[in-house]
């Protein structure tokens, strides 16, 4: 099965295989996950098997022609980040009204789903409520939340998950040709991205990542350890780093996403799950499991994501640190 190619989320695969076999899959489906999880290939995977004869065998003349995206029952919106108007859905309405070319169903992909305004939202809503009887929709979006209530009660939603480090590593070696020092090293830098693991082959985005990786393990581990003279020493380095980002063109709450990998595998070593992230600092993340609680290491998450809030609210960016610092020191000595 065509589906067994996507690394990693095991029990959504099982899910979408044991619809598409049953004939039982929706209409509508809306695929959430971030950037580089692969969400965008998964949308093909699933419209190849689809609109195969076989569930998605990978060998049929439909198969080839749906992954080389030359197949003109399949339909892809990706307006490549920018705004997705009302006329843009008018026009899927229009054209999916026609029967297939070659296939029993026709599929029409809407990448970057979250950037519809709200007239194209309501628009798409009636193509969901009275569909053709031929036709899925697979949406595409790394925040669902920006998508009206009516759309999304509309769609099955399915939610892609950064893999393990060592899914990373086998998909490098096996699809990539890396060697698996090389393969490592990018494994445990992507957070469970095998998109990012590619991105970052060869760039020197490499030594800025583990710097960062190693900010955010020095600054938790002055947090759980270090003394209110240390503390005050976090907020001058958060803003030296904010620096350096912003100078990189990549958005200030990357810090934040970082700090919430690193605690997500905090609680991995405490329920003996494997490391995404941070497998090379197993000692590290042990260490401060001791010192971090279950509970604790939920609060400090929910401030990060707090914090990422105000960020892109364009709070200031020094008060949102300092708040963040003062409640994360709270939360640990609580």
């Amino acid at each position: 099965m065509m589906l067994d190619g996507f690394y990693g989320n095991t029990a959504l695969k099982n899910r979408l295989k044991a619809s598409i076999k049953a004939g039982t899959l929706s209409h509508a489906l809306l695929i959430e996950g971030e950037k580089g999880l692969g969400v965008g290939f998964l949308s093909r995977l699933i419209a190849a098997s689809v609109l195969c004869e076989r569930g998605g065998c990978g060998e049929c003349l439909s198969c080839r022609k749906a992954m080389r995206s030359i197949h003109p029952d399949i339909i892809t919106l990706d307006r490549q980040g920018e705004a997705i108007k009302v006329d843009d859905i008018r026009y899927i309405g229009e054209t999916a009204a026609f029967y297939p070319n070659d296939a029993e169903r026709k599929v029409y992909i809407i990448k970057h789903a979250e950037k519809m305004n709200a007239a194209a939202q309501n628009a798409l809503l009636k193509l969901l409520e009275e569909p053709p009887s031929f036709v899925t929709f697979i949406l595409c979006t790394e925040n669902r939340y920006k998508l009206l209530d009516t759309v999304l009660s509309r769609c099955v939603c399915l939610k892609v998950y950064p893999v393990s480090a060592d899914e990373v590593t086998k998909y490098l070696t096996s699809h990539e040709g890396m060697k698996p020092a090389e393969a490592q090293s990018l494994s445990e830098l992507s957070y469970g991205f095998i998109g990012r693991a590619l991105t970052l082959q060869g760039k020197r985005e490499l030594k800025r990542d583990s710097e960062r990786r190693e900010f955010c393990l020095e600054f938790s581990e002055t947090l759980c350890f270090g003394r209110e003279y240390d503390f005050l020493k976090l907020s001058k380095r958060f803003t030296s780093e904010r620096d350096k980002i912003k100078k990189e063109n990549e958005d200030p709450a990357l810090m934040f996403d970082m700090t919430e990998r690193l605690l997500s595998d905090v609680l991995h070593v405490l329920r003996g799950f494997p490391v995404l992230s941070y497998s090379s600092e197993r000692e590290r993340l042990l260490r401060l499991g001791g010192r971090l609680t279950e509970q604790k290491i939920s609060r400090l998450y929910m401030l990060c994501e707090d914090a990422k809030q105000q960020i892109s609210r364009n709070i200031n960016f020094n008060a949102c640190i300092n708040t963040f610092l003062v409640r994360a020191w709270e939360a640990i000595n609580d």
